[in-house]
């Protein structure tokens, strides 16, 4: 599938455009405190009399925030009940997020490493790194925010062939409620190339859902590429980086 889908766009990228685009509407987790709310909590614990209690209450309402952030966008995407069932933990949520391309690999691995090492150790963090931490995790969440306001404004996308009358190259859908993700691939005269769909539930492999995050980042890049923020090259770049 994905070599595939790279074959297509790397022959057809200077012969597309960006055609058509729509949003999805969806609710959030029912959640009593958002991210924001322990992102806040953490900064009054910063203001106040730098303690030894302040300090660990501010990395504890940190991880909350972190934590929140994440099974909200799990929630978004229909996918918490499959982690939960798997129970796999913060590390595969987080992987799901780098594969997708949803996050940057090197933030990810830069918060997690000052996240284990502030969490998992028994010691006293000092000013400085919880300050960076906070820093990091204000950054998490702010790109997550980012990527709502994505799915609500171009989730649904098409590009076309240039001069074609806006014939279709590609057309990407993401669906919340199943999840799934549709990618359909076009040659010119609008014969039909290739079909993609990923449909994981309860059951879904981890391979699986690797594919759905892959066909999630392709969903994105789309979009980047509809409202022209980034080239080309970047779209060809990012999709060789999961070969």
């Amino acid at each position: 599938m994905r070599s595939e889908i790279l074959k297509f766009f790397s022959e057809k990228i200077d012969s597309i455009e960006g055609c058509d685009g729509g949003g999805l509407q969806f609710s959030l987790p029912p959640f009593d405190l958002k991210p924001k709310d322990f992102l806040s909590f953490s900064e009054l614990d910063l203001n106040s009399e730098n303690t030894q209690h302040s300090l660990v209450n501010a990395t504890s309402n940190l991880k909350r925030a972190m934590d929140c952030e994440l099974d909200t966008l799990m929630f978004v995407l229909g996918l918490d009940d499959f982690y939960r069932k798997k129970r796999l933990g913060i590390e595969k949520k987080l992987g799901f997020l780098r594969r997708s391309e949803i996050f940057k690999a090197t933030s990810l691995d830069r918060l997690n490493k000052l996240r284990n090492r502030l969490e998992h150790h028994y010691e006293i963090p000092n000013l400085e790194d919880v300050e960076v931490y906070y820093d990091l995790v204000t950054a998490f969440i702010s790109i997550g925010d980012s990527f709502l306001y994505k799915l609500r404004s171009v989730s649904v996308v098409s590009l076309s062939y240039i001069d074609s009358n806006f014939k279709t190259a590609a057309g990407s859908s993401i669906c919340l409620q199943s999840p799934k993700v549709e990618l359909d691939l076009f040659n010119e005269g609008n014969k039909k190339r290739s079909s993609f769909c990923i449909e994981p539930n309860k059951k879904a492999t981890v391979e699986s859902l690797n594919n759905f995050a892959y066909l999630l980042k392709v969903n994105l890049l789309m979009g980047d590429f509809y409202y022209g923020s980034i080239s080309k090259d970047e779209f060809i770049s990012s999709l060789e980086s999961e070969i």
